[in-house]
């Protein structure tokens, strides 16, 4: 992460992957989402931290991620209070048997 703010032109907003990218490495878990059981909460935070081409790692100069793979304060802070919110969250449909 710190690597990154180094490197970017605008440290207030500092690219992290691309859409395709984000959309490849969730491909095994989307598939899987209809094995949950009703009732759980998916919550997708790309919606909050990306726009059409890129997932971003710094937006308004906020870190939205600690590391690699783990959202900062800020970020989980962004998904919590959607969360209680409801937008960008769907229920689970009841998994097949």
């Amino acid at each position: 992460m710190d690597k990154l703010i180094r490197q970017a032109d605008d440290p207030r907003t500092v690219d992290g992957v691309s859409m395709d990218w984000w959309h490849r490495r969730s491909a095994y878990v989307e598939q899987r989402l209809g094995e949950l059981p009703a009732g759980v909460r998916i919550l997708r935070p790309e919606s909050l931290f990306c726009d059409a081409a890129r997932c971003y790692a710094v937006k308004d100069a906020k870190a939205l991620y600690f590391d690699d793979d783990h959202m900062s304060t800020y970020g989980a802070g962004l998904v919590a209070h959607r969360r209680r919110g409801g937008a960008a969250a769907r229920t689970a449909k009841p998994a097949a048997h």
